[in-house]
């Protein structure tokens, strides 16, 4: 059971973090676009291995606007890519910025507290950036990859990254991007958010994690 955990957590993190990271203009994503436009809506939602129970009619959903979000980045990438910069990048203020220390410093920073944790745990596990040392390593969509590569290559660590560095904001964050997306009336970005949350949803419910949730300052 805890080796198909490991593996789906890379299959989903492994899907969803470059939807995150990436601009859907660049030429880096349309691989990934054109495979999810050539998907099954109700059969990858029947295949979706991480999902809560009670959770299938939005998981349907999102689903639909997966597969609908990448046809449109495919058709319109420009129109799909002014929204990942409203929601992700900026440079105007963002209303659900993608860094975790941003809703847990009291000053709203990126690089605050919670990411220095995140960099000195990582140092001391022996666990290579996955950027350079001036972006920093909360962003979400980097912690998806790097759970994704921990899933593969450090299992055991698993419980301790979700529970200390992930799920203490994650949730919150999802909550954040939720309605951000829906105004942008991009479906791609309202269904990678749906999918992510309940990913790291039913991860911590299959293993039984106890998270203790920091205050949010934003």
């Amino acid at each position: 059971m805890r080796d198909e955990l490991m593996q789906d957590l890379q299959l989903c993190c492994n899907l969803l973090a470059p939807l995150l990271l990436e601009d859907p203009a660049r030429p880096a994503l349309a691989p990934l676009l054109r495979r999810l436009a050539a998907v099954d809506a109700a059969q990858l939602a029947g295949e979706w291995p991480l999902c809560r129970l009670g959770a299938e009619d939005a998981l349907e959903t999102a689903c639909a606007q997966l597969v609908d979000g990448a046809r449109l980045a495919l058709d319109q990438p420009l129109l799909v890519s002014r929204s990942f910069h409203h929601l992700f990048v900026g440079p105007a203020n963002l209303a659900a910025p993608p860094w975790g220390s941003v809703y847990t410093d009291h000053e709203k920073v990126r690089f605050g507290e919670s990411c220095l944790d995140l960099h000195l745990w990582m140092r001391r596990q022996g666990i290579e950036r996955l950027t350079d040392e001036t972006e920093p390593a909360d962003h979400i969509g980097r912690l998806l990859s790097l759970l994704s590569w921990i899933a593969a290559q450090r299992p055991g660590l698993v419980e301790e990254y979700l529970r200390e560095h992930v799920l203490t904001w994650s949730h919150h964050y999802f909550e954040l991007l939720a309605p951000v997306a829906q105004a942008e009336g991009c479906p791609l970005y309202c269904a990678v958010g749906m999918l992510a949350d309940e990913l790291l949803l039913s991860a911590q419910e299959r293993m039984g994690l106890e998270i203790r949730y920091p205050r949010y300052f934003m």
